[in-house]
């Protein structure tokens, strides 16, 4: 307790003190480094080390990141056939199911040809096992899909990190304390104290991994005062680093909060995505330090054998959390020091401040003014790439009228601006007419110079390519959901071309960003109790939403998080044994719907089967042998804030509702019971935001999105 105070006041003492740092910084320029660049030779073959614990080990490789797995779409079936059929009941082949419907359901139902029934099941699934069990013709809808597909996606993630990547963080931590303590014994001034800087750097990270990590005497103060801080929370001039840092980021939430050994990852992995090497700041002294700790953590890198670790680590984190563009990555530094020195330098060289110095000015040579180094990259996902170029001050105040209150609108001294983002957003600047249609009847895209700001935003999306697209989950996951956004042909299944029918499409292309961003709940597995079977005489009908490309796309998608983890040693059997059984059920998919659009009718056993125990293989797939189960729970996600305004967006997908679908099957209308999203958006002072952890429980319910009311019936 004494050790805890002691280190409590020391720290207080330094806070004014490195407080005044900055200032005395200004008082006194200093001179920038200005050596010629190095002009870069042909690469140099490094001597490849050998590995331990089974990695291959390569060298540095200074060729841009492949990418995390290919993304193959499957050919697309684009035969159609006129499927024109009225909503009357009459010609119902199931009229017996209109006795659940209200008059005002059976309205909605024959003016849209579907209806949904703002009634909460807990998971999707059920619906599904429901229809099942009381022999109802099933329709399985996008969201089910969708829904299916990310919690086994999320779960491949979670149990990579919780595996095979909190290992490799484990044991990159481990050996780059052990090189750089090396190191500090084998330099002198000014060597070892960047050497120091490293050890002290990656001991707080072994720290946050496991409270067992070994500390170095020589950097036990530094450590200890870090570690104070990182539990205490809040911005604070970090103790290593000399420089305000904000500790509140390193609160574990979600799956992260729940499991321990996970909270440490999470801690561990910001340490490192958080703490930034910046070779462009004008404190030359302070420069020429942290280019000798890249310098060292590079060679550190190389010769603890780890750097084959370091690149899985990255790739994973890069592709399944996002990766904001870096400035500098390792590999660039590698190419400059392969100029200078010749190689990783050793760290005898780093004392000649004249080819340090080259070495910094060639580094800046090939990198923009600012340029930092992270250890391993920072997250930021799409939606932060984009909607900032919507806002203000992007574009200008409201222009519309005065008796409207467009949800993107907050009051400024100045007046009305667009001060937050629309939940819909992203899905116009994805091509989607009925998103546009929303934002412009809700008075969200009358602000001065908002039509030319998105017009060159949405020129910038389309020129993406599917490798473009393709680089993150985030990127792949909204790749995806575009064919949701296409408008129904015009020889349609009839549902499809009710004006209804897009703004339920709207609503799955939001639950999928949603879930996109969520957390899974694990809980102890409850027994596999597959549906009762169909007593003689109730009708096997079933019927997917057809939308191939949608499911060509998500088919894809799977592939490539299988055959990306697969490469890296990051799937476990069971794993990639259900990841390859959710690839052929998006094949099969893909198969049903292109016959349905062609008009082929008596599908096979085998398809007639899929979907009627869609709902028991659901949660089959989602059933681990450890003895746990995934599962999606209403969840709300902070989709966005916006720095300047100080307003957050939140979107959210609350419990499973039915729908109702009058369907073509074999040339008959059938109507036909699935499970859809419910969705919502709030806009705010980020500071009032809806806590997560009480959404799930929120009762009673907001309202829906305003969008939702043209298909939903009380």
């Amino acid at each position: 307790m004494r050790r805890v105070i002691s280190i409590w006041f020391a720290v207080r003492r330094r806070w004014w003190l490195l407080g005044l740092l900055p200032l005395l910084a200004c008082a006194f320029p200093t001179l920038a480094p200005t050596p010629t660049p190095a002009v870069l030779p042909d690469a140099v073959e490094t001597r490849v080390v050998p590995a331990f614990a089974g990695i291959p080990q390569t060298a540095p490789d200074t060729a841009p990141a492949p990418p995390f797995a290919p993304y193959t779409l499957a050919p697309i079936n684009r035969a159609h056939a006129p499927i024109d059929y009225p909503f009357t009941f009459d010609t119902l082949l199931d009229p017996g199911l209109l006795t659940r419907l209200n008059p005002s359901q059976q309205l909605l139902l024959s003016r849209n040809g579907f209806v949904v029934l703002p009634v909460p099941w807990p998971q999707l699934y059920q619906v599904y096992q429901r229809a099942r069990e009381t022999g109802d013709p099933i329709f399985i809808s996008t969201d089910a899909v969708l829904a299916l597909t990310d919690t086994l996606l999320t779960a491949a993630w979670q149990r990579a990190e919780q595996g095979t990547l909190t290992d490799d963080l484990y044991a990159l931590s481990q050996g780059m304390q052990e090189a750089a303590a090396r190191q500090q014994q084998d330099a002198v001034s000014p060597v070892r104290e960047a050497a120091r800087q490293n050890l002290a750097f990656f001991t707080i990270a072994g720290r946050l991994l496991d409270v067992d990590f070994p500390v170095p005497e020589a950097v036990a103060e530094i450590v200890a005062d870090e570690l104070i801080l990182l539990d205490r929370g809040g911005i604070f001039v970090s103790p290593l680093l000399g420089e305000p840092h904000d500790y509140s980021r390193y609160r574990p939430f979600g799956h992260y909060a729940a499991d321990l050994r996970l909270s440490g990852t999470f801690r561990a992995t910001t340490w490192y995505q958080q703490v930034a090497f910046d070779l462009d700041q004008p404190d030359l002294e302070r420069l020429r330090q942290q280019a000798r700790q890249l310098l060292l953590l590079g060679r550190g890198l190389q010769t603890s054998q780890n750097w084959t670790r370091w690149q899985r680590v990255v790739a994973a984190q890069a592709y399944f959390m996002g990766a904001q563009p870096a400035d500098l990555t390792l590999p660039q530094l590698a190419a400059a020091a392969q100029a200078v020195y010749g190689g990783w330098p050793l760290p005898v060289e780093l004392a000649d401040t004249a080819r340090l110095d080259n070495f910094i000015a060639t580094v800046r040579a090939q990198s923009s003014p600012g340029a930092v180094v992270r250890w391993l990259p920072r997250p930021r996902p799409l939606a932060d790439a984009l909607l900032p170029d919507l806002l203000f001050n992007r574009v200008g105040g409201y222009e519309g009228p005065q008796d409207v209150a467009p949800f993107t609108g907050v009051v400024t001294p100045i007046g009305v601006v667009r001060g937050r983002p629309h939940g819909l957003d992203l899905a116009a600047l994805s091509g989607s007419a009925a998103a546009w249609t929303v934002l412009e009847s809700g008075g969200d895209t009358q602000y001065q110079g908002f039509a030319a700001q998105f017009a060159a935003l949405q020129a910038r999306i389309d020129a993406w390519d599917a490798a473009t697209w393709t680089e993150t989950l985030d990127g792949a996951w909204l790749y995806s959901l575009l064919p949701l956004l296409s408008p129904p042909a015009a020889d349609a299944p009839s549902f499809m071309r009710a004006p209804a029918w897009m703004d339920k499409q709207l609503m799955s292309w939001m639950g999928g960003w949603v879930l996109a961003q969520a957390d899974l709940a694990w809980q102890p597995s409850s027994p596999l109790t597959p549906t009762l079977p169909l007593v003689a005489g109730n009708v096997e009908w079933g019927y997917v939403e057809p939308v191939p490309a949608f499911y060509a796309h998500l088919a894809a998608l799977t592939q490539q998080v299988r055959d990306g983890l697969a490469q890296r040693d990051l799937l476990d059997a069971e794993m990639g044994k259900k990841l390859a059984q959710l690839a052929e059920l998006l094949h099969k998919c893909q198969q049903i719907t292109a016959k349905e659009l062609a008009g082929v009718e008596n599908l096979s056993p085998e398809e007639q089967s899929l979907m009627q125990t869609f709902g028991d293989d659901w949660q089959r797939l989602v059933t681990f042998t450890d003895g746990l189960a995934a599962s999606l729970p209403p969840t709300l996600v902070d989709a966005y804030t916006d720095p300047n305004t100080g307003q957050a967006l939140q979107v959210g997908v609350g419990e499973a509702w039915q729908i109702y679908v009058i369907v073509p099957i074999d040339g008959q209308p059938v109507l036909a019971v699935g499970g859809v999203f419910s969705g919502y958006q709030f806009g705010g002072a980020a500071d009032q935001r809806l806590p997560r952890a009480d959404w799930p429980t929120l009762t009673p319910r907001p309202q829906p999105a305003p969008w939702m009311r043209s298909y939903l019936a009380p």
